[in-house]
Parts: structure tokens; sequence; C-alpha cells
């Protein structure tokens, strides 16, 4: 049983992964307009239905109970709502350090604050990223950590062997971190 658990596993994964892939870069859903600028921000309807998509495959793949959905769910709710003001104040530190840069009396000290300032911002992204992983986790049973820790082992989503920021199953765990 066990050696076709993990290849209808992994089956699965991609089956429910492929579609992200055939869009190919720059065609996914989201609020960037492929050269790393941000155009509008996601509306909480849009948040909405990415999180229905993403429970329902993380659902399948490591299957929720119906209790973890709904925390699942309240957890991805709260962080989106949490980081609507990060987001913006991010966007406003890249706005500021591009206004520094190429102001025409350029003041490198000026400029180095405002870096600094934008890397403390992407810190404390990171830090409430690991922070989710550590609260998807505690929702989760050991098995279906194991699961989630083996698809990832695979590549699949951000931070598995093959890097990429793409859409995958995993909640959060690594870079770019679209969690599922």
């Amino acid at each position: 049983m066990k050696k076709i658990a993990l290849p209808l596993t992994v089956f699965l994964a991609l089956l429910l992964t492929s579609s992200f892939a055939l869009a190919g870069p720059g065609k996914r859903a989201g609020n960037c307009n492929g050269k790393g600028q941000h155009t509008q921000t996601m509306t909480y309807e849009q948040h909405k239905v990415q999180m229905d998509n993403r429970l329902e495959r993380m659902g399948v793949v490591l299957d929720l109970t119906a209790p973890q959905k709904k925390q699942l769910r309240n957890l991805f709710d709260q962080h989106w709502k949490e980081h609507q003001a990060m987001r913006t104040e991010m966007q406003s530190s890249r706005d500021a350090m591009q206004a520094t840069r190429w102001d025409k009396n350029f003041n490198e000290k000026e400029f180095r604050a405002q870096a600094q300032k934008h890397a403390d911002l992407k810190t404390d992204m990171m830090v409430d990223r690991a922070k989710r992983q550590q609260q998807v986790l505690a929702i989760l049973t050991p098995e279906q950590q194991k699961k989630m820790e083996q698809l990832r082992g695979l590549g699949m989503g951000h931070g598995g062997k093959h890097g990429g920021r793409g859409h995958g199953m995993n909640s959060g765990f690594g870079p770019g971190a679209n969690n599922f």
C-alpha cells in the first residue's frame, strides 16, 4: 500500500499544479505586471478565490479534515488582512528609494537609509512568513506534515530542490511563500 501511496500523491500534486505551469511566467493571477512592479493590490474577493483554490488543493493532497480547513482558512484570511498595510508600506518604501536613487542631487547617505528601511521591511515579511509556516504546521497532523515535506523535497512549490517561485504545494515554505 505504501508503494502506491507516494506515487499517487506525487501524481495528484503534479496534476493539481500543472495548470500553473501551462500559464507560463508572468501569466499567473496576482498583482504583478511581470516586471516586478505591482500594478494593483489584490482585492479581498480575489484573495478569497485564491484561498478557496489553495484549500481545495491542500484538502486533496493532504487529506485535510473540515476543522483543519476552517482553521487554515481563518489563518490565511487573517494573514492576508494583516499584510495589506505591510504591502502598502513596501510599495511606499520602493517608491521612496527609487526617487532618492534617481534624484539629480544624489545623496548616498539618504539612499543608504532608504535601502536599509526597505531591507528591514523585507526582513519583517520573512519573519511573518516563518511564523505563518509554524502556525500551519501546528494545524496539521504529523503525517500531513511529513507529506508536505516530501512534496517540498520533490521540488513542488516554493523553496523545493528546483527553487522557483511558482505556486505549488508548499504552504509558505521558502521564498515567495504564496503558500499552496
